[in-house]
């Protein structure tokens, strides 16, 4: 249960970090257009929106799985799969840009997140 805590809490900071960077970066392109994406554009607002959901309930996993909470397992099982799906779909934004280590470590953090399934249950 310690991955799973461990792993949830790095991997929502990770991504509160990362999607903190790009913005302040203003590092967002739309890859068929090659132009930076406007913060304003509802594709961006609800992706953000999404990740950071994702983020939240990882961190909340993971802390309620350390203090050893009766609702930690549950909250672990739904963010864990939250964020299986975000590992699929967000690494095409970054073959379309060909930063193939992004997706490298996309596909790293899905088998982890697996792995942490399979060790949960």
């Amino acid at each position: 249960m310690s991955f799973a805590a461990i792993f949830s809490i790095i991997v929502g900071a990770l991504v509160i970090f990362q999607w903190r960077e790009n913005l302040n970066r203003r590092a967002i392109q739309d890859p068929n257009k090659g132009y930076k994406v406007r913060w304003g554009t509802y594709e961006l607002i609800l992706r953000s929106a999404a990740e950071f959901a994702t983020a939240l309930m990882l961190i909340l996993a993971g802390t309620g799985l350390l203090s050893e909470q009766s609702w930690g397992e549950s909250i672990y099982l739904l963010a864990t799969g939250m964020f299986i799906y975000s590992a699929v779909n967000s690494p095409g934004y970054f073959v379309q840009q060909k930063n193939w280590s992004v997706v490298a470590a996309y596909a790293i953090a899905l088998e982890l997140a697996i792995l942490g399934i399979i060790l949960f249950l």
